[in-house]
């Protein structure tokens, strides 16, 4: 029987420094000015994952994702939000080829200059690498009222989707998520069993394909449910 976890990796199998707790010792990922580390607790889960097959389902870029220390020895991975699919580490180019044809109108170099110019230099706008543009706040605390404030002045035309991924919006094309990734990589692997690991409310759309979905006690997914089923306390 072929058991395939399907994982979102930031925050549900590691975090971090700044978000971790005393007792996280295990480096997951080195990104240079900062490390992510992994709680005991993540630690035991990645052990029993590794009994069946990881993949990674993030929303980390290629460069981002090849800096994460765990990931070695997954044959397969979804990155940058569903935009690239890696096969043994290899882009694979007929699914790139076909992303890339849907998003040639879009003009995602152009959308993220006016991103720029539109919030006169106050956030960092930039083209992330032709898949999707980001506004950044300068500060990794307070960014929740200037990013809102900054997203009610923008003229987001349609054919976008736009994520409040901690101190940056992402404005993501319609035709990229994260579910367009897994679904192409569960009708390749075709699993016996196939579970969905995320945390943010947005990781939902492809844990919903998977048999069985897991997710931090402590995560966007975790506080929404105790907010709305009556009975769970908070973690």
């Amino acid at each position: 029987m072929s058991i395939v976890y399907f994982a979102d990796l930031d925050d549900s199998l590691f975090q971090t420094q700044r978000k971790c707790r005393p007792d996280a010792a295990v480096i997951a990922a080195d990104d240079g000015s900062s490390r992510s580390y992994m709680h005991p607790e993540q630690v035991r889960l990645l052990a029993c994952m590794r009994q069946g097959q990881v993949v990674p389902v993030t929303a980390r870029t290629l460069a981002g994702y090849r800096r994460v220390h765990i990931t070695a020895g997954c044959r397969f991975a979804s990155v940058y939000f569903g935009g690239m699919i890696l096969v043994d580490g290899q882009v694979d180019r007929d699914y790139e080829a076909t992303v890339r044809a849907q998003l040639a109108p879009l003009d995602i170099a152009g959308f993220a200059r006016y991103l720029g110019e539109a919030t006169d230099g106050r956030f960092r706008a930039f083209d992330t690498d032709g898949y999707y543009a980001t506004l950044r706040y300068h500060a990794r605390e307070g960014h929740a009222e200037p990013l809102a404030e900054a997203l009610d002045a923008l003229d987001v035309p349609p054919g976008f989707e736009v994520y409040h991924h901690d101190y940056q919006l992402v404005f993501l094309p319609s035709c990229i998520t994260k579910a367009r990734g897994a679904r192409h990589l569960l009708d390749r692997i075709r699993p016996t069993l196939a579970i969905g690991i995320g945390d943010r409310l947005s990781d939902l759309g492809f844990m919903a394909l998977m048999d069985y979905c897991m997710f931090p006690a402590k995560s966007d997914i975790g506080r929404s449910l105790a907010q709305t089923s009556p009975g769970i306390t908070p973690a």
